[in-house]
């Protein structure tokens, strides 16, 4: 057999091996630039995220404490003999920074007239957390009624729930009838459910729906019996964890970075365990049949129309159970509503609020649907 010829590479395959090398030098290079492109987006949405919202834009909280010993951390924007407080309670995986436009448009406005109350529930923002099977929707109820006993015993309330806290507030009416009409004057429910969850479709084809529907359970267990791999498997897939935040939160493309990164930020903020514990009692829920006391309440429904996580239809239904309520399906608007059409939320919270201002207890429910 002949040797290489002269001037030839040093062996048979060379080229081979050389090329595939330059391919892979390519290739690395390629992924060493998307990434850093990624790492540069990321950086850039927490910038624009911490300029339109910042890190520290609340006044100083105090802490209320649950019937179990968890501290639930509650900030308050009036006075404590005002005419009407509004305790606004945030939904799952959130934090009470979801209230955010809320907050800015209504802070100035507390005073002798109004009062503001807003906390993270349990194990969410920088609320304690506790035993795992408390993670149910009468715990949050009864987390909601400690609030209410503690920061407003006396005068009137208006109760103003998200997703999950929309949950809790129908737990309370269930929990603490006797709280909706006497001292509770109304209640606005803003992309929530009475139950069916699980069978939720988030917008994805009906084969992904059951694909999610079988996985879903699972990976709750995982978080809750292995939080430590899940939050390792949760940090390597953060980029895909920002576009399922994206497409799950909001309607469409026009959405901020800012904006986008201050949610996925509380969203990441919560344990993997937390969330994990959660689910079970938010799939399985079925609060259906405890509306009744909501009759007696000033009563606004308010939901997106490209809400993905708890579809209008939810709403719909909520509002058919109620024939008193005031139901609002806002333009242009996903799950999150509340932050990404703030200024048509804010809207309707404002006559809602002026109408519990004046309503009586016990008054017979005058707001009719369509009514502004």
């Amino acid at each position: 057999m002949s040797g290489p010829e002269p001037g030839s590479s040093a062996g048979p395959g060379a080229l081979e091996v050389l090329s595939g090398a330059a391919v892979g030098l390519v290739a690395v290079g390629a992924t060493a630039t998307v990434l850093a492109r990624r790492i540069a987006a990321f950086r850039q949405r927490d910038a624009r995220a911490d300029t339109i919202f910042g890190r520290e834009n609340r006044t100083p909280r105090d802490v209320v404490h649950t019937d179990d010993g968890i501290p639930l951390h509650v900030e308050q924007i009036g006075p404590d003999d005002a005419t009407l407080t509004v305790i606004f309670i945030h939904g799952y995986t959130l934090t009470s920074g979801s209230w955010y436009y809320q907050r800015h448009e209504f802070a100035p406005l507390g005073g002798p007239a109004l009062r503001l109350l807003l906390y993270d529930q349990r194990g969410h923002g920088a609320s304690g957390w506790g035993n795992p099977e408390r993670a149910t929707i009468d715990q949050i109820a009864d987390d909601l009624a400690r609030v209410i006993d503690e920061r407003v015993p006396t005068g009137r309330i208006a109760l103003v729930g998200h997703s999950m806290g929309g949950m809790a507030i129908m737990g309370l009416a269930e929990r603490r009838p006797e709280l909706f009409g006497p001292r509770v004057v109304g209640v606005a429910l803003i992309s929530t459910s009475t139950g069916n969850l699980a069978s939720v479709g988030f917008g994805m084809p009906q084969a992904i729906t059951g694909l999610s529907t079988a996985v879903l359970p699972v990976l709750a267990k995982l978080a809750r019996r292995r939080p430590a791999v899940a939050e390792r498997t949760r940090r390597v897939g953060k980029d895909v964890a920002f576009v399922v935040t994206k497409w799950m939160s909001f309607s469409g493309r026009d959405v901020t970075p800012g904006l986008a990164s201050f949610v996925d930020r509380m969203i990441a903020s919560t344990p993997v365990d937390v969330i994990g514990a959660f689910y079970p009692s938010l799939a399985g829920m079925d609060n259906s049949g405890v509306l009744g006391p909501l009759e007696n309440v000033a009563t606004l429904i308010l939901c997106g129309d490209d809400d993905r996580t708890t579809p209008k239809a939810h709403s719909e239904l909520l509002a058919e159970k109620l024939p008193g309520s005031e139901l609002v399906i806002v333009a242009d608007a996903g799950h999150l509503a509340l932050m990404e059409r703030p200024d048509a939320v804010n809207e309707h919270l404002k006559a809602f609020f002026r109408r519990c201002a004046h309503r009586s207890p016990r008054a017979p429910l005058e707001v009719r649907v369509g009514d502004t």
